[in-house]
């Protein structure tokens, strides 16, 4: 699923596998814009700079 993400102002398209708990931006992001956060069905995620990503509570 494809979701935007606030990054300093701009939107980013994120693609997120959360069943691989991966995911992938078409554009570079820099190490101190992480973790990134957001919400999917009212659950919320945290995007790490590994490329990973897992749900939070």
């Amino acid at each position: 699923m494809t979701v935007q993400i606030d990054v300093g102002g701009r939107a980013v398209s994120v693609d997120l596998d959360l069943a691989d708990g991966s995911w992938h931006a078409a554009e570079e992001l820099e190490e101190s814009d992480f973790p990134l956060i957001t919400f999917v069905d009212r659950r919320r995620y945290e995007l790490y700079s590994d490329g990973t990503v897992a749900e939070v509570e």
